[in-house]
């Protein structure tokens, strides 16, 4: 952390980070917005077995640093195959959005797990896309959709997919910024796997993915393979 304010002369500097030298009245009037929070932070940084320094200049200002030391996790994540079995390599994926910064992450995120993403910038786009998908004998098993769009809301778009007899296996989650008065009920009438807040988290979408799916093969609309 650094500051342009008063800085601190060297005989001074060690006080500050005492809490009882604070008092001190010359040192609280010169240097009291310093406390109590470099106290606080010193008492923290030596729990963690580390050491708090400043390095200062009068008139020019300061800088604090801190080392402290962090061991592993005990115990580590649990792995992706404790999830449902299900096939996810090569799963098609089409992702809605019209903010061409999260097509992208999206698209990485799908990638890494194997999956094989498409994307569509808006609800014409995207009826596009899972119709030509039909008509190529691989329709998109699922639909990752933004609920707000200039051209079309993301509802309004699940609306047109659940109309076609070819999509109605479609599973679509709806990637949403916030719900609106009635969005709940909508998304439930149309039939909704799951919807997740943004700003998303990987393994968030990843373990929705993963459970969107599995009900799609307990239902027999995707094939389910051994986790062995």
């Amino acid at each position: 952390m650094c500051d342009t304010g008063i800085g601190v002369p060297p005989d001074r500097q060690e006080r500050i980070f005492r809490a009882f030298e604070q008092e001190d009245t010359s040192t609280t009037r010169k240097y009291g917005r310093y406390r109590p929070g470099l106290t606080i932070a010193a008492r923290l940084v030596a729990l963690m077995g580390g050491t708090i320094t400043v390095e200062s200049e009068p008139g020019r200002g300061s800088t604090f640093a801190f080392i402290a030391f962090f061991g592993r996790q005990p115990h580590p994540p649990e792995p992706v195959s404790a999830l449902p079995p299900v096939l996810l390599h090569d799963l098609p994926v089409l992702i809605v959005d019209d903010n061409a910064t999260n097509r992208h992450i999206l698209e990485e995120w799908l990638r890494g797990w194997q999956m094989q993403p498409e994307s569509a910038a808006d609800g014409l786009a995207a009826l596009d896309a899972l119709w030509d998908a039909v008509t190529r004998g691989r329709p998109f098993p699922l639909v990752l959709l933004d609920a707000r769009m200039p051209d079309t809301d993301g509802l309004a778009l699940a609306a047109k997919i659940r109309r076609r007899a070819e999509l109605s296996a479609t599973r679509i989650i709806l990637l949403t910024s916030g719900d609106r008065p009635g969005d709940l009920a909508r998304a439930r009438g149309l039939r909704i796997d799951a919807h997740l807040l943004k700003p998303v988290q990987q393994e968030e979408l990843l373990e929705t993915i993963f459970r969107a799916m599995s009900r799609a093969a307990a239902n027999g609309q995707w094939p389910v393979v051994s986790s062995q």
